[in-house]
């Protein structure tokens, strides 16, 4: 039988996440919530995660791989250069590589205003044989996109409304946006455009309540245990979508308190474990400096 990687549904499918409603809270804004419970105080951010990846299907050997995840801010007077895309504005970049053994492999670049909104998003991804890439762009209420399966290609665009009554958010951020929750009682839902048909579909997050200890090496051994664990919550990301690459419900455990690197620089809300099907992600290492 055929090996069919379950990759992560930040690093698959398309862009252009609005967020519809925000179940169960009071009339603030969507994005200012995520503003005020953003990971990243200042624009002189830099972290670099590292997780070890394991697809495990009952009926097949399993594959391994890697997935790193870079963030890096830019202030004032500070250029970002991306191939295709350059922005001179404040602003966050976060770039993701997932490499499986197998040769499958997903990269994704995604730009960010300081107020969590989205500038930009791409993606390269060969998953068994099957190759797709995106390109989208953010400006004047619209995504303007680039979407391509193999020989099948589409462009477009996509409104998505005034960023201060209707927050939205690239699929490449996911994620990162999962790391705002923490600090959110209720959850998300999503409004998620196809690029292929036109259409939207859903996509909610929600929180479990409870703290669940994930093991980690830098954690904490409590007493009559021999392994480091961290705190965390557990967000569950839940699909309903059909079009190509629009991956599968997932889990992520996002740690409940900033975690301190020896040198005292703090990482908030880190993700320590995702599930995915039966792939699991686990947070091998975190560092506040990106490998060059």
């Amino acid at each position: 039988m055929k090996k069919r990687i379950a990759l992560l549904i930040a690093v698959l499918a398309v862009a252009a996440i609005a967020v519809a409603s925000f179940a169960g809270c009071s009339s603030t804004p969507t994005q200012r919530l995520l503003l005020d419970s953003r990971p990243w105080e200042n624009m002189d951010v830099e972290e670099y995660f590292v997780y070890d990846v394991e697809y495990a299907p009952k009926e097949t050997d399993a594959v391994k791989g890697t997935y790193t995840v870079a963030v890096k801010g830019y202030d004032h007077g500070e250029k970002l250069s991306l191939d295709g895309f350059s922005y001179e504005e404040p602003c966050y970049h976060i770039r993701s590589e997932l490499d499986l053994e197998n040769g499958d492999y997903v990269y994704t670049d995604s730009v960010v205003t300081p107020d969590i909104k989205p500038v930009y998003g791409a993606e390269e991804k060969l998953d068994h044989g099957t190759r797709t890439s995106y390109t989208a762009r953010y400006a004047d209420e619209k995504c303007t996109f680039s979407y391509t399966e193999n020989t099948q290609a589409y462009e477009g665009s996509i409104d998505v409304g005034e960023f201060d009554s209707s927050a939205y958010i690239d699929n490449t951020f996911l994620y990162q946006l999962v790391r705002c929750l923490p600090d959110v009682a209720s959850g998300l839902s999503f409004s998620v455009p196809n690029f292929i048909q036109g259409s939207k579909e859903s996509v909610t997050v929600s929180l479990h309540s409870g703290v669940v200890q994930e093991p980690f090496e830098g954690g904490t051994v409590a007493e009559g245990s021999d392994t480091p664990t961290i705190a965390c919550t557990a967000a569950v990301v839940k699909l309903n979508r059909t079009f190509p690459g629009s991956g599968i419900s997932l889990m992520c455990s996002v740690a409940n308190d900033d975690y301190a690197l020896e040198n005292g620089t703090k990482i908030a809300h880190m993700i320590v474990k995702i599930v995915e099907g039966s792939t699991t992600y686990t947070l091998k290492t975190v560092s506040d400096v990106i490998p060059a």
